[in-house]
């Protein structure tokens, strides 16, 4: 079941210079990323955890405050889903989409800012990265 659109998807570039280092083609890498995209809409956060596992931990003081109650990621991404707005983030491997490489666990993330205006992207750890403005404000900056 899907529980959540993810609006335009974009890839970053170092995630297509991974692929193409690895011998892949954007057409092949398209379709190494899309069943990451599919688990990622049906609860399947990776590390993160599975929604359907994470729902009946959440504590009634988590439902109240939200997101703002914990640090824990993956009940932030059932949160998100429930609210249908904020950050749902999936954590995968290389090994969970290429058999070849099943040693390799060089980290793939898929992040979807649920809401009006919501999208989703494709990234390595390295793209993602909070900065604060003079005002203090957080945003997040891709590469």
């Amino acid at each position: 079941m899907i529980l959540f659109s993810t609006g335009p998807c974009s890839v970053t570039p170092s995630v297509l210079e991974f692929m193409t280092n690895l011998g892949f083609d954007s057409e092949s890498a398209d379709e190494l990323i899309r069943p990451l995209l599919i688990r990622h809409v049906t609860g399947d956060f990776g590390t993160a955890g599975k929604y359907s596992d994470i729902l009946p931990t959440i504590t009634v003081d988590e439902r109240n405050r939200g997101v703002l109650a914990t640090r824990d990621d993956g009940k932030i991404n059932a949160l998100a889903v429930q609210a249908k707005e904020g950050r749902v983030i999936s954590y995968y491997t290389l090994k969970d989409i290429i058999d070849q490489e099943a040693n390799n666990q060089t980290p793939i993330w898929v992040c979807t800012y649920l809401g009006p205006n919501g999208y989703t992207v494709v990234m390595l750890p390295t793209d993602y990265e909070f900065k604060v403005n003079k005002k203090g404000n957080t945003y997040l900056n891709f590469y």
